[in-house]
């Protein structure tokens, strides 16, 4: 039998896509207490649902995911891959993990 493996709380939260699905996920996130960071591949998309969901602009998918313990993927399906790909370091965070609303 596996040990269960405990990382602590969630403190910092990188959303890649900033749609209707990212910014959901970013506001209940910042409710929760997290820090949030966000990103788009557009740039005004982002800033506006920054300023509506009260969390971070990124400038680049890397700069959002930078010390990020838990990253949500929320672009569409097709996309899901080369997103996530891009930014998460080949030696993540020790307690980062990657998730997906797509």
């Amino acid at each position: 039998m596996m040990a269960a493996r405990s990382y602590g709380p969630i403190e910092r939260v990188a959303v890649l896509g900033t749609g209707l699905m990212g910014t959901s996920v970013a506001m209940a996130a910042a409710r929760a207490g997290a820090s949030v960071t966000g990103w788009d591949r557009d740039p005004e998309t982002t800033a506006r649902a920054a300023a509506l969901g009260g969390f971070t602009q990124a400038a680049s998918s890397e700069e959002a995911v930078d010390d990020a313990d838990l990253v949500v993927v929320c672009t569409p399906i097709p996309t899901i891959a080369h997103v996530a790909s891009d930014p998460v370091p080949s030696t993540p965070h020790p307690r980062s993990s990657t998730g997906s609303c797509g």
